[in-house]
């Protein structure tokens, strides 16, 4: 096997159901589906098991899917972030693995910022984290919408992370958070693709995180 394709789009059968609904401002024309006023070819786009075949001709493990970009719509709120989702979820199997799409201008956004705030003070690594999720959301708000479009992936992955270390921190055992934190949110494992999964430094707690997954005898 030669690995995974991560960078794949394809359009949910929710969407698809919805546009000939015309549901969401919505709608299918002439082989093509239409979202504020840009036409996406359905062809490929809409065809799952055509990606699977690709992906066996290809002799990958499989690909990592996520929605095209004229279907974020960061700021059509949780209803639209859930119809994509729930799509996501169906086209899901063991060689499709899917990206969730976040309502990232949505007006439930400041409840990120309220669990974060529950955190604060606790890891200098998670205030820093926290300050640069601020700035990165202040910048795609300003953005247009093909720039917010190019860092959409970035800042969905920065909420996430920046977000489970604030709730580890918080209610995990100090050697857990710890390196999470440590390798996450601390130079350099916020650069390079360790990121996702993170890079450890020497002097983690190693020992006492594994004994928390193993399991007692008898």
């Amino acid at each position: 096997m030669a690995g995974w394709d991560v960078h794949t789009h394809l359009i949910p059968p929710t969407v698809l159901s919805a546009a000939h609904r015309g549901e969401f401002g919505l709608s299918v024309d002439n082989g093509a589906l239409v979202v504020d006023r840009e036409r996406l070819p359905l062809g490929r786009l809409a065809d799952p098991a055509a990606l699977l075949h690709w992906i066996s001709e290809q002799d990958l493990d499989g690909a990592v899917v996520s929605v095209p970009p004229a279907l974020f719509r960061y700021d059509a709120g949780v209803e639209w972030a859930e119809l994509v989702n729930q799509g996501l979820r169906e086209l899901a199997t063991p060689q499709l693995r899917v990206l969730a799409h976040l309502p990232l201008l949505d007006a439930a956004a400041p409840a990120v910022a309220a669990e974060l705030a529950r955190a604060a003070g606790a890891d200098r690594r998670l205030d820093g984290a926290a300050g640069r999720l601020r700035q990165a959301v202040a910048s795609v708000s300003a953005a247009s919408d093909d720039d917010a479009q190019y860092a959409a992936r970035r800042l969905a992955g920065m909420i996430t992370v920046t977000l489970q270390a604030a709730l580890l921190v918080r209610h995990a055992p100090a050697a857990v958070a710890d390196a999470f934190c440590a390798s996450r949110l601390d130079a350099p494992a916020t650069l390079g693709p360790g990121v996702p999964f993170g890079t450890l430094p020497a002097g983690a707690a190693l020992g006492e995180i594994l004994d928390r997954a193993r399991l007692a005898p008898g």
